[in-house]
């Protein structure tokens, strides 16, 4: 815990929180509601009160997964994805805050990925023969380490963290932070680089070959910002930025939509004169289709589509999967109860570094949502939503397979 004084908190976060009527929309829009006691509406009105009170930092500004569902909701127009990184900044400042917080910060600034990978995650593309220089590139971002972080993840949960043991005494007693890179290199790829082949394959069919830069590819670094990390995020931001225009890159196109925010929305805030263009791959898809129309056809396939939060509520990309999906003949769309905007998180976030037990917990309400469609396929486009969303289904117990949206794509052509 870290003390704020009134005179900071006033300055900081007072006057933001003026509008907020303690209606309450935030908790019941939150899909942690409830889990472990946390409450965002009780959390607020904390901050509220301690102008007067004296405030410490509450540790369980950690257990928000940052998918902005309250904010959609909030009658005081109140963005508190916004307030909890602010929160998470003082933290940080002040260094309380989770072990696996700093192990993620300290790999992407001294090893270039937040899991401290001893391997270059680029062999997914191996054989394509795609180009390595372009002015539009293919980004594949999270989704190159994507079956590590799900390797690490799951094995997070087998060892208990969460349920049985906190993962600050197992660091302490193994020292597993400074073995973690080595250990989740040993993963073998299988899930997310089938995604990236068959998503690079449907382009190259569509007549795009998009380069890829390979090992050379820049780590956007979005965890940094939710974290906390916001001076690190700035100045990794601008190495970023430099490398790509040395590069002569103009246009990204990316699976990634945690790359896309990145460099969409943070990236204009933390650099001078920020000019690449960043679109969505569902967005290039539906463009690509809308040009050059193809028989694209899956016989019997029932399939709903999971809206990620940062496709739908930070870069309110909707409508585009859609379209690709109900271009497909025979793929029939049934959409669940909650969905674009609404859409339910897959509960990472950031929170599966720290607490799996409770990613998966919010996983399995996000899938308990899904089935309301009633699918034989649930199309992803996020690989932290494929992952978590493969578990909620296995918690589920039922037999229904994830996918994300290019690799539907690439199975519709090659049938």
């Amino acid at each position: 815990m870290s003390s704020l004084s009134a005179a900071e908190l006033s300055s900081t976060f007072y006057s933001k929180l003026s509008p907020c009527l303690q209606c309450g929309a935030c908790s019941a829009s939150c899909p942690m509601y409830g889990v472990e006691g946390y409450s965002l509406r009780r959390l607020v009105r904390r901050l509220c009160l301690a102008e007067l009170k004296g405030f410490d930092i509450p540790s369980d500004i950690w257990l928000c997964l940052h998918c902005a569902r309250c904010r959609e909701g909030c009658t005081g127009g109140l963005d508190l994805p916004e307030l909890i990184i602010e929160l998470r900044s003082l933290a940080v400042k002040r260094g309380a805050y989770p072990a696996p917080v700093g192990y993620v910060k300290e790999s992407v600034v001294k090893v270039g990925n937040p899991l401290g990978l001893a391997v270059k995650p680029s062999k997914w593309a191996e054989g394509l023969g795609l180009p390595r220089r372009g002015s539009r590139l293919f980004f594949a971002g999270f989704y190159a380490i994507a079956d590590y972080a799900e390797y690490m993840v799951r094995s997070m949960l087998k060892v208990g963290v969460g349920r049985s043991i906190s993962l600050k005494r197992l660091a302490d007693k193994v020292g597993a932070f400074k073995v973690a890179g080595p250990l989740i290199s040993r993963a073998a790829p299988t899930v997310a680089r089938r995604a990236l082949r068959s998503t690079a394959q449907a382009l190259m069919k569509l007549g795009e070959p998009l380069p890829y830069l390979g090992d050379e590819e820049p780590w956007p670094g979005l965890e940094l910002y939710t974290y906390g990390f916001l001076e690190e995020f700035g100045a990794h931001a601008k190495r970023v930025y430099a490398k790509l225009k040395e590069l002569g890159v103009e246009e990204i196109v990316t699976p990634d939509p945690l790359t896309a925010v990145a460099f969409r929305q943070l990236y204009p805030k933390f650099v001078d004169g920020f000019s690449l263009e960043v679109r969505d791959c569902s967005e290039f898809l539906a463009e690509l289709l809308d040009k050059r129309p193809v028989e694209l056809k899956l016989e019997g396939v029932v399939a709903t589509y999971h809206d990620p939060c940062m496709l739908a509520r930070y870069l309110k990309v909707i409508d585009q999967p859609r379209q690709v999906l109900s271009s497909i003949k025979g793929l029939r769309l049934e959409e669940p109860l909650n969905r674009g905007v609404k859409t339910i998180c897959c509960g990472a976030g950031g929170l599966e570094a720290i607490r799996p037990d409770l990613s998966v917990t919010v996983a399995s309400k996000s899938v308990k949502n899904l089935l309301t469609a009633s699918p034989s396929l649930i199309v992803s486009n996020c690989p932290a939503c494929d992952f978590m969303l493969r578990m909620g289904v296995e918690e589920a117990r039922v037999k229904v397979e994830v996918a994300y949206v290019g690799e539907v794509v690439w199975r519709a052509l090659a049938s």
